[in-house]
């Protein structure tokens, strides 16, 4: 119990956030986290927590090594805000550090040239940008300077995806796409109206 409190650590000169950060984002994200140190478990699930402990409990190493284990379940279509989560002061580190000399959030998607073929690594990219946009960038600049191609498979995982969950006309409110080749451009625009005339992978023309 006193683990999971803030600012609560073992080590001198440390934080103490990480099981109460922990715990914050899994309460945020209404998910499960159960930990089991020795023969004393805690569980936290739905906002409340509990614990006990037994003697019926086994140990890795009765003189040792008792044992400790930290299990979280998480819900992946929510997303969770980790400067919410750890009530951390704005500005965020985050977006400083993609802050041009004119104000502007950008990203150059040159940046990115390992997530531009594959579906999988788009999807990663997808979740930067959705965690930029929580963590209060009101606007985020993709600039294409320097890219001659990207495959349909990013275009639709990144902005058909994000356009299809935003709303086409908040998504062109939220997003700048810059320095695009003719190619790209259409291979974004056929992408973008697909999805949204498609819906969801999992509740096809759902969201239309």
């Amino acid at each position: 119990m006193l683990a999971v409190q803030e600012k609560v650590t073992s080590k001198t000169k440390n934080m103490g956030n990480g099981l109460y950060g922990l715990m914050r984002v899994v309460g945020l994200n209404k998910g499960e986290l159960q930990i089991r140190s020795g023969r004393g478990w805690l569980e936290y699930r739905d906002g409340e927590i509990k614990g006990n402990y037994s003697m019926s409990i086994p140990l890795v190493d009765l003189n040792d090594h008792h044992g400790t284990t930290v299990d979280w379940q998480l819900d992946l279509s929510k997303r969770v805000s980790l400067a919410e989560a750890l009530n951390f002061p704005e500005p965020n580190l985050l977006l400083e550090r993609i802050e041009n000399e004119t104000g502007e959030h950008c990203l150059r998607v040159a940046d990115f040239e390992e997530g531009l073929g594959t579906r999988r690594s788009a999807e990663q990219i997808r979740n930067r940008l959705a965690n930029l946009l929580s963590l209060g960038a009101r606007r985020l600049t993709l600039d294409f300077t320097g890219v001659n191609v990207v495959s349909s498979s990013f275009a639709d995982e990144v902005l058909g995806k994000l356009a299809l969950e935003m709303g086409i006309v908040s998504f062109m409110g939220r997003f700048d796409l810059r320095g695009m080749t003719p190619t790209i451009s259409a291979i974004v625009n056929r992408a973008i109206s697909q999805r949204i005339a498609e819906g969801d992978d999992r509740t096809p023309g759902s969201r239309l």
